[in-house]
């Protein structure tokens, strides 16, 4: 009990000292309410707030570059020229470009001649040079029929149509070109009378 008497020197009327009020409470143990004691404390459960985590940075995927594929060693350059036959009787013949019509008509003489595309070994140019030098001694044909190519030659070679010319090993006749030879009588002429001369009777 605290000494109160200290407080008359302060107050001139008379002090009144009220008991101070017992609360009850209710017993969490045991239920039951206990008089004169105020309930314990209870500490306050802090809600859980869970950390930020920072979303990681997303790698963007590996890209293999494209690279251009390696040129092959010694790999054959595209032809410039269109090549067919079976070079049976080794008549290599060389022309410009054909139209359907001009390789009819070529296939229609020749034929008079015993010759077909089993026979010959046709190569179109265009308007491509042509070393005649070297594709003779690469291919080494017994006969030579050029049309319409004479001004493609390269070296130069000096020749006269419808005159036919032997080397060493091949014979050689240039003529105009076959859409020319179709179309002038005088021409087929000319050309009829060397196929005969070169290869009647030598099938």
């Amino acid at each position: 009990m605290q000494d109160t008497s200290f407080l008359k020197l302060l107050f001139n009327e008379g002090l009144y000292i009220f008991p101070e009020e017992k609360q009850n409470f209710v017993s969490p143990e045991s239920g039951q309410q206990v008089a004169g004691q105020e309930p314990p404390l209870q500490a306050q459960a802090t809600p859980y707030t869970p950390p930020v985590v920072a979303p990681a940075a997303q790698t963007p995927p590996l890209v293999t570059p494209s690279l251009p594929k390696p040129a092959q060693e010694n790999a054959a350059p595209a032809a410039n020229y269109l090549q067919e036959g079976n070079f049976r009787r080794k008549v290599l013949v060389l022309s410009g470009w054909l139209s359907l019509e001009d390789k009819e008509f070529l296939l229609k003489i020749l034929g008079a001649v015993q010759l077909s595309m089993q026979d010959i070994y046709l190569q179109q140019h265009g308007n491509a040079t042509i070393n005649l030098p070297a594709l003779t001694q690469k291919i080494q044909p017994s006969y030579l029929l050029a049309f319409g190519v004479k001004h493609q030659l390269e070296p130069v070679v000096p020749v006269t149509e419808y005159i036919p010319m032997a080397s060493a090993k091949t014979t050689m006749l240039f003529a105009d070109d076959l859409a020319s030879i179709g179309s002038q009588v005088d021409l087929k002429r000319k050309l009829w009378n060397n196929l005969q001369q070169l290869f009647t009777n030598k099938a």
